[in-house]
């Protein structure tokens, strides 16, 4: 609720429904809860990005 709602205001992300392939090409992936924002850092054992959380989770993670 209240988290996403944040995380969509301050991203300007759109809410959509995503294939898993489209993750495996991703440069970064997060996720949140009500506890806050958790990098993704493989998806199906393959590295997402660099295989270490983005610019973008981690300035998101500071600030929620």
């Amino acid at each position: 609720g209240v988290m996403r709602a944040e995380v969509i205001r301050l991203t300007r992300a759109e809410e959509r429904p995503i294939e898993v392939a489209e993750l495996e090409r991703s440069s970064e992936v997060f996720v949140s809860n009500a506890l806050g924002i958790r990098p993704v850092t493989k998806v199906n054992g393959r590295a997402v990005g660099d295989g270490v959380p983005g610019l973008i989770t981690q300035l998101l993670a500071v600030r929620l």
